[in-house]
């Protein structure tokens, strides 16, 4: 009798769990490119920088090529997904969840040069839109875009906690 009770509390519980675990991760997921600033530092529905989102012609007319675009979600635990594989002129975003600030960079933590042409000495300058760095620590639900223009395997980390790491796989 005893056996059965706690069974049937086991399955109860993860049903529920799974049930929150499900509801939950639909809000992982970004549906909208509200706030990305765009070239004139205005903020747009879709921005259009060097390392943004950029506004192209689809079958349907006008919008956003969602094929093209990747997201990252960066949690306590790091980033989400911590490798993702893309093809050459995707866009991929992080987004911060978390309270404290994650700065995303190209790796080796601190120069950031890893990816060709970054360099954490182009923050603040002319080229800062055209290298992976987002150059500042992001807030919560902060967002940062990169256009991924060169083919490899590219390690980046969170600058404020350089033991965060994630590879983006240019194809």
């Amino acid at each position: 009798m005893k056996k059965s009770v706690i069974a049937g509390i086991v399955i109860v519980a993860v049903l529920f769990f799974g049930i929150i675990l499900f509801t939950i991760s639909k809000d992982l997921f970004i549906t909208s490119n509200e706030g990305i600033p765009d070239i004139d530092g205005e903020d747009n529905e879709i921005g259009n920088t060097d390392g943004g989102i950029q506004e192209i012609e689809t079958e349907e007319g006008t919008g956003i090529d969602e094929s093209t675009l990747h997201y990252i979600e960066i949690t306590e635990s790091g980033f989400l997904p911590q490798i993702i594989t893309i093809n050459k002129g995707d866009t991929v975003t992080w987004t911060n969840s978390i309270s404290s600030k994650s700065w995303p960079a190209s790796a080796v933590h601190p120069s950031h040069k890893v990816y060709p042409g970054s360099d954490i000495s182009k923050c603040g300058t002319s080229e800062q839109d055209s290298i992976f760095d987002s150059c500042k620590g992001l807030s919560q639900e902060e967002s940062y875009s990169f256009t991924f223009n060169e083919i490899g395997s590219w390690s980046y980390h969170d600058h404020l906690k350089s033991s965060i790491r994630g590879t983006i796989i240019v194809q």
